[in-house]
């Protein structure tokens, strides 16, 4: 029993330590571009993935900031949309799936489109990552909210077969 504790342990060490690496490589992307106050960052760990909350340096307008996200780090976006009164926006965009770079990026606001933080997702597992995904889009898909992008969900599977 005891060895198998030991080898749950150190599988634990190893996930944690990629989830940390992937966040640190994230950091390092983002660093230069000083939008954001990078410091005090907390990854919380919860099982297959890690999660940080970055607080931007002012507000942004959350479609002129997923432009940002865009260009900066190439990624896709899965979904953005507002409700139909415009109080509420959410976007979701992502990285693609390589070794230390697969996270997800979250904005969220209920002040008609203003953002000043993200939420950052890391995962370990590219399975993992997709089924997020995926389930994410899903979930959406019969929203009568305003979509601004939402991609299609063969496009999904195609970036990730």
């Amino acid at each position: 029993m005891e060895d198998m504790t030991a080898t749950v342990k150190a599988a634990r060490d190893i996930i944690d330590d990629s989830l940390v690496q992937n966040m640190n490589s994230f950091k390092e992307k983002i660093e230069a571009s000083e939008i954001f106050s990078l410091e005090n960052l907390r990854l919380d760990l919860s099982g297959k993935f890690g999660t940080v909350v970055i607080t931007m340096k002012q507000q942004y307008m959350a479609d002129d900031f997923t432009d940002k996200l865009v260009e900066l780090l190439k990624v896709n976006i899965l979904y953005s949309f507002k409700t139909p009164d415009g109080r509420v926006w959410r976007t979701v965009t992502y990285s693609m799936p390589y070794h230390d770079e697969m996270y997800i990026v979250g904005l969220e606001s209920e002040m008609y489109g203003i953002v000043e933080q993200m939420t950052v997702t890391f995962f370990d597992s590219i399975d993992v990552m997709f089924a997020w995904l995926r389930d994410n889009l899903e979930s959406v898909q019969t929203s009568k909210d305003v979509f601004l992008h939402k991609q299609d969900t063969s496009e999904l599977y195609r970036i990730f077969m």
